[in-house]
């Protein structure tokens, strides 16, 4: 009941990198960047899932958004005084090019 890694969502944020889709220079760029998450002493990786593989069955669960998501938690010294060690957040790397189109109406939609 009180266990804080079944909340996945609460904390989630988006890198986004230049490039397309099958752009490699950009698909390098987020390889690197999950590289350095992975190295990161203060980071515990708790799960990577790479929809950025092209094919029609990752389409039906990404609506064809592609992105490499990473569940992580922050393993320092103040999160664990702060009691948040335990918290998992949600970090996605996307290319600019995928990123989803945003208007006033879909914020307002959001908003609601």
């Amino acid at each position: 009941r009180l266990d804080t890694a079944r909340l996945c969502d609460v904390c989630r944020q988006t890198i986004w990198f230049e490039g397309s889709e099958g752009d490699e220079a950009g698909l390098k760029k987020v390889a690197s960047c999950l590289e350095r998450i992975l190295s990161d002493p203060s980071v515990e990786v708790l799960a990577i899932k790479n929809a950025m593989q092209l094919g029609p069955a990752s389409s039906l669960h990404t609506a064809g958004f592609r992105f490499v998501k990473v569940q992580l938690r922050i393993v320092t010294p103040r999160a664990k005084r702060l009691g948040v060690d335990g918290h998992v957040c949600e970090l996605l790397l996307a290319l600019h090019s995928m990123a989803p189109p945003k208007n006033v109406a879909m914020r307002r939609r959001y908003l609601r």
